[in-house]
């Protein structure tokens, strides 16, 4: 019974992805609640069962132009070394500290959903990589540490990366199009899912492939079911901004809940 409530969870991560961009920070909380997983344990099992989406996305990014080869290999290099750093400062730091720091990124997430959509514009369209506009991010120095700062952070928290680095570019760069900040955060998505994992197997960390497999099964099916469910709502007034709200409703209650958990003891 609880191996199937997480997969439906992770069906509706699927799900939520797809629609609102948002849902990769359950996969952590739910491991640790509902399974009893140790949350180290549910950080690196989470952060393993991201890589065929977060590859796939930084992938078709690339190859449809939105990011530049370069920038991406800047960011890609950053999150890399970040993500490594991460998975041996786990060891120096205690599984509450980071149950609460898990509770508090979910609670910044569901804080954030709830005040950046009134600022994007979902209408943008895509800058394209041109000889007048190659990067996004104009220092390339800016964009390795980016990467790094969500490499490092992602890795500790367990989350993907877009929900780290997302709300620093769009207060920093708010006049370039989502899209092609999404790029950048899913370059680093993608960078620091892999070497966080192939690191943590050489170290000879732990991971639950039980829970990898639940996690991908229910992302790969719900990831569909998304992309149907997102276009009905597209047509109705409203229905994507309700959704939203309802999921930062739910992040906000989720981090309270984990940080409440860890304070009170």
């Amino acid at each position: 019974m609880q191996s199937l409530l997480f997969t439906l969870i992770n069906i509706v991560v699927g799900i939520l992805v797809n629609i609102v961009g948002v849902g990769g920070v359950l996969v952590v909380p739910a491991a640790a609640i509902i399974l009893q997983c140790n949350t180290k344990l549910a950080i690196s099992s989470a952060l393993c069962s991201f890589v065929p989406g977060a590859t796939a996305n930084a992938t078709s990014k690339i190859y449809t132009k939105v990011i530049s080869h370069e920038e991406a290999a800047q960011v890609f290099l950053g999150a890399a070394i970040g993500a490594c750093l991460s998975v041996f400062s786990l060891e120096f730091i205690s599984s509450t500290a980071i149950q609460l720091l898990v509770g508090l990124v979910a609670l910044f997430s569901g804080s954030w959903e709830i005040y950046k959509w009134k600022a994007i514009q979902t209408t943008q369209t895509p800058q394209q990589d041109d000889d007048n506009n190659k990067y996004i991010v104009k220092s390339r120095a800016e964009s390795f540490f980016l990467g790094m700062f969500t490499g490092f952070g992602s890795g500790l928290s367990g989350t993907g990366g877009p929900i780290l680095l997302l709300p620093v570019l769009l207060l920093r760069y708010s006049e370039v199009p989502v899209m092609n900040l999404v790029a950048i955060a899913q370059c680093a998505s993608a960078a620091l899912t892999i070497f966080s994992t192939v690191t943590n197997l050489v170290k000879g960390s732990d991971i639950e492939w039980h829970i990898v497999a639940l996690a991908v099964a229910g992302n790969m099916t719900g990831l569909p079911l998304g992309h149907i469910i997102g276009k009905r709502l597209a047509k109705k007034k409203g229905g994507i901004i309700l959704l939203r709200i309802g999921v930062a409703g739910f992040l906000c209650l989720l981090g309270f809940y984990m940080a409440l958990v860890v304070v009170v003891g």
